[in-house]
């Protein structure tokens, strides 16, 4: 399935063929519209909605109904009805008129059926939309047409996204045309710069939190803080920066999802590459540099009316900021994956919302059966934003490599449970989040390279002239090569990311096909019924050729001594491994020719024929589609 988001007028289909549960009524025209002679005594836009069900028949009319044998009438389910009959209002406790919620829903299905059968009937009520849907028969195709220069026009027939899912689809931004998707991203990034500006003064403090001991020195009205215990001091300074920092960054990823919706792209996954870009720029602007700028800036007031001392008490203090990143990665490390193991928010939603809030059986059913979804658009951030920390004070702090390998450590042990056991993954982004992952931990190699070019340079020797000025130069032609190489590897890796290679589609076609074969076989239908084989020159020529190359990969094989299989321990085969296949779980129909007579071989043939029959090519979702519009 290919999505084309394109600048080009076509119906919208989903609300044609599936409109929201409670849509919205036309609005009555004053004026009458012109209509062709054979849908006019159909339906016409200026009337409303036929009545669905009788409004004069009474529950009550047949005598008294069944349910009252077993429930009292006060024991029926109740609802309120919106004061107002508008779509947008909910029905609110002890507002508005109590009715039986079976008998309420009952009209109301009764009513929503005829409207949507009504409007399927008639998709030219709907807004036309700028966005098509175009399914290939082949995986290749659909990578194909989404690289082709489809339109002379600039910014027609674009965006164009493949290996869509339906169910992923934000069909709200469907219909943005380019120009408002642009003014969206512009006002977005505008709004994720301010918060980022905004939010300093809290990262601020929480790194003011962590130099106490050198603020209460030097400012008059933070003295009584030298009363304290030294123990406190020490554990307000270690555990309270860290506490606040992560109370902080958990609001921010609601407001950031919430923000890449309305930027205008159009799908879920979309959303969660957006929010990485965000998130990690947020993340490493207030992680690092505020707390690191804020935690150097304390150290200077002993020696504020010295101006020429600034730079040497920098690059000297500055690595002190990096005692606030080792209590921070323990911080992240044990009550991450201890929340991640005991998952705090699923046991009272079991043991508390569950017993209150599910009082139907569907309701228990999916509480009990669904699982969480990883939302990887804020999950790769935080850990790409603490490597990055790590690479860059892996030179000027080294202990902090220590601390790095443990936390990551405890996070792949918790989150390689957790993906094989407790979360679910609907959507995925075809592998679009490591690349980045990857893009942005040069970040800190970037960062790192430019400290170590400021220290080396703030270096100085006796006569006060710097002291290494070579490795200073050797550092910026370091960089220079990282920003190359970082460049080259986009430009020869950035196609293969989205776009299957037709090399790729030639093997799996291949596969395919020699699956197929095998299936029909199974099935018994390779009696003269398979298509016949090209036996062109060409093609025996390639077949031989791959005889040959097969039968000499088979020699390459050992041979597996018969008297290795009595010496214990010594056998010709490889270990097992938790990943193997088992030999016993292998079907007693595998490999032979099953009854064709069994029930269960004759559906699959049938569903066979069905799955060929509907591949055929056929014309009748061109004509239902575009039946009645300019081709």
């Amino acid at each position: 399935m290919a999505l084309i988001a394109t600048e080009m007028s076509f119906p919208s289909l989903f609300k044609a063929q599936c409109p929201p549960a409670r849509q919205p009524r036309p609005k009555v025209s004053k004026h009458k519209k012109k209509h062709d002679k054979s849908k006019k005594d159909e339906y016409q836009d200026n009337e409303e909605y036929p009545v669905a069900y009788n409004e004069a028949y009474e529950e009550d009319d047949y005598g008294e109904p069944p349910w009252m044998k077993y429930i009292q009438e006060e024991d029926r389910e109740t609802m309120r009805v919106p004061i107002f009959d508008s779509i947008w209002m909910p029905s609110l406790p002890l507002i508005g008129k109590e009715v039986d919620t079976i008998y309420y829903c009952r009209k109301e299905l009764a009513r929503l059926n005829l409207e949507i059968e009504i409007d399927q009937q008639h998709p030219e009520k709907f807004p036309l939309m700028n966005s098509a849907f175009v399914q290939f028969n082949h995986q290749v195709a659909a990578h194909m047409a989404c690289q082709s220069v489809a339109h002379h026009i600039p910014q027609q027939m674009a965006p164009r996204l493949v290996e869509i899912s339906p169910d992923d689809v934000i069909w709200d931004n469907m219909s943005i045309r380019w120009w408002e998707r642009y003014l969206r991203t512009f006002g977005v990034v505008i709004i994720v710069s301010a918060m980022v500006i905004g939010w300093a003064f809290p990262v601020a403090f929480t790194g003011l939190l962590s130099q106490l001991s050198y603020l209460e020195g030097n400012i008059v009205w933070l003295r009584w803080l030298s009363r304290l215990p030294q123990w406190l001091l020490s554990a307000i300074q270690g555990i309270l920066p860290p506490l606040f920092l992560s109370i902080l960054m958990a609001l921010l990823p609601l407001m950031l999802r919430f923000l890449s919706k309305n930027q205008g792209v159009h799908t879920g996954m979309a959303i969660e590459l957006t929010v990485q870009n965000y998130f990690f720029a947020f993340l490493f602007v207030q992680l690092f540099l505020v707390v690191s700028i804020s935690s150097g800036f304390s150290t200077i007031f002993n020696s504020i009316k010295d101006v020429t001392s600034v730079p040497e008490l920098l690059a000297t203090n500055i690595p002190k900021s990096s005692n606030y990143f080792f209590s921070y990665m323990v911080l992240q490390a044990m009550s991450v994956s201890a929340g991640a193991l005991v998952q705090i928010f699923n046991l009272v939603s079991w043991f508390i919302l569950a017993p209150i809030f599910d009082s139907t059986a569907r309701m228990k059913w999916a509480r009990t059966t669904n699982l969480n979804q990883m939302q990887w658009g804020t999950f790769f951030p935080v850990y790409t934003t603490l490597a990055s920390i790590g690479l860059i004070y892996c030179v000027i702090s080294p202990l902090i490599m220590i601390f790095n390998v443990l936390t990551f450590t405890l996070f792949w042990v918790v989150y390689r449970y957790n993906t094989l056991y407790v979360t679910k993954f609907r959507f995925d982004t075809g592998g679009l989040l490591f690349p980045k992952a990857i893009n942005q931990l040069f970040t800190g190699v970037y960062v790192m390279e430019i400290c170590l070019i400021g220290m080396f340079f703030l270096v100085r020797d006796e006569k006060g002239e710097v002291a290494c000025e070579g490795q200073a130069i050797c550092m910026i032609v370091l960089l220079i090569a990282t920003i190359l190489f970082q460049f080259l590897l986009n430009r020869a890796f950035q196609p293969l990311f989205r776009y299957l290679p037709i090399t790729l589609e030639d093997e799996a076609s291949q596969r395919d096909e020699e699956f197929a074969r095998a299936q029909r076989r199974r099935l018994g239908l390779e009696d003269g019924e398979d298509e016949e084989e090209d036996t062109s020159p060409d093609d025996k020529k390639h077949k031989r050729e791959n005889d040959i190359e097969l039968n000499r990969i088979d020699s390459k094989k050992p041979q597996r001594n018969a008297l290795t299989r009595l010496i214990p321990g010594k056998s010709g085969t490889r270990p097992l491994s938790w990943a193997d296949p088992s030999r016993k779980q292998r079907s007693r129909y595998f490999g032979g020719r099953p009854d064709p007579n069994m029930p269960t071989i004759q559906r699959m043939r049938q569903k066979l024929a069905e799955d060929t029959e509907a591949q055929a090519p056929t014309s009748s979702i061109n004509q239902a589609l575009f039946d009645g519009y300019p081709r």
